[in-house]
C-alpha cells in the first residue's frame, strides 16, 4: 500500500476514500496546515493570492456577462 506525507506525517492511502465527508477532510487538512505555526507569513500570502484570484475570476465573469447582455 502506498503511503503519502500529509502535514508532516505519513498517512495510508485509504484515508481519503474511507467513506467520510471529503469537505471535512479538506477542512481538516487546511486547518492543520494553518495551525502548525510554521511560515505564517508565506501562508497568509498564499491565502491572499487565492482570494484575489477568486475575486478576479468572478469580476471577469461579470464583465463578460455585461458585454454579452
Amino acid at each position: 500500500m502506498l503511503k503519502y506525507m500529509v502535514n508532516g506525517e505519513i498517512m495510508k492511502n485509504n484515508w481519503w476514500n474511507d467513506g467520510d465527508s471529503k469537505f471535512k477532510k479538506t477542512l481538516f487538512i487546511f486547518v492543520n496546515w494553518w495551525n502548525d505555526g510554521n511560515n505564517k507569513v508565506l501562508k497568509a500570502f498564499y491565502f491572499s493570492l487565492f482570494i484575489h484570484f477568486v475575486i478576479g475570476f468572478f469580476w471577469l465573469i461579470t464583465l463578460g456577462l455585461q458585454y454579452i447582455l
